[in-house]
């Protein structure tokens, strides 16, 4: 038997590690916990909480899609002060997808960083997806983001995160902002890859080194454990082209897209997503239905 809990708390309650804002000006808290079990050959939903800004929807899902669960940040964007995590427990035998509800907004800051923390944990025969639509930073935006990966040795994984640079439309260009992004990934306790990736202060300078973005304007990083990573990592590079490449590193399939802008690696990740879906959990080839509304 399991039990089915979902509980709201008020923001002030709900501080997933206190971090202090300007004094007298509102910042955004939130934190969810979520979990999810494998009954037979359906996953249900083990356990929820959810507090502050952080709230979760679970919609119906039809045909070969597995349980679904959307994030929704109600305080509708992040900037300085704001302090939001994200906690994930796929358990033995579960198959499930997390993504959001719409991109996710650094706003300008008038002091400190947004700080975003995701820890995630994938049992023994589980199948996760870690999907969310992509993060819009605008121009002297602020951003601290620490995602946590705990795999079974037989788990299978998707972890995408995709950034865009600027307001296409409003023909904004990012001339101060500081993004600083980790993944931290392990197996069976022992880490097998840490990543980061860093800019800060005069933007520009940084985007057009080769070294860095050269040039680009969106890029996207990519996490896959599977029983074959090679064929992960060699759908990666077919789709990807010249905009991005794939290693394969201690069991992962490790990938990096640079796009022009956001339009373009979007365009990118449409045809990416479904055939990586496939290749790791057999789906058919298909976005998550939240990405098609």
């Amino acid at each position: 038997m399991f039990a089915v809990i979902s509980r709201s708390e008020p923001a002030e309650t709900a501080a997933p590690g206190k971090l202090a804002g300007s004094p007298g000006l509102p910042r955004s808290v939130g934190a969810i916990r979520l979990a999810f079990l494998g009954v037979g050959e359906k996953t249900a939903l083990a356990g929820l909480h959810q507090s502050g800004c952080m709230k979760a929807r679970l919609p119906k899902v039809y045909g070969d899609e597995p349980k679904t669960a959307v994030l929704i940040n109600t305080a509708g964007g992040l900037t300085g002060g704001d302090d939001v995590a994200a906690e994930v427990d796929w358990r033995a035998g579960s198959d499930a997808c997390l993504t959001t509800q719409a991109a996710e907004r650094i706003y300008r800051s008038t002091g400190g960083e947004a700080k975003i923390v995701n820890r995630l944990s994938v049992g023994a025969g589980a199948s996760a997806e870690w999907l969310p639509q992509e993060t819009i930073l605008f121009d002297r935006g602020r951003f601290i983001r620490r995602t946590e990966v705990d795999l079974a040795g037989d788990a299978r994984f998707l972890g995408i995160e995709s950034m865009v640079l600027g307001r296409k439309a409003m023909g904004e260009r990012i001339e101060s902002a500081l993004i600083d992004d980790g993944w931290r990934i392990r197996r069976e306790g022992r880490l097998v890859l840490r990543d980061s990736f860093r800019l800060d202060g005069d933007f520009e300078a940084h985007r057009i080194r080769g070294a860095k973005l050269d040039g680009a304007e969106a890029y996207a990083s990519i996490f896959a454990q599977t029983e074959d990573t090679g064929a992960a990592a060699a759908v990666i590079r077919e789709i990807a082209g010249p905009a991005g490449g794939a290693s394969e590193i201690r069991g992962l399939a490790v990938g990096r897209l640079a796009a022009s802008d956001g339009d373009a690696l979007r365009a990118i990740m449409a045809r990416l997503i479904p055939a990586l879906r496939h290749c790791i959990s057999g789906r058919a080839e298909r976005l998550p239905r939240v990405f098609q509304i």
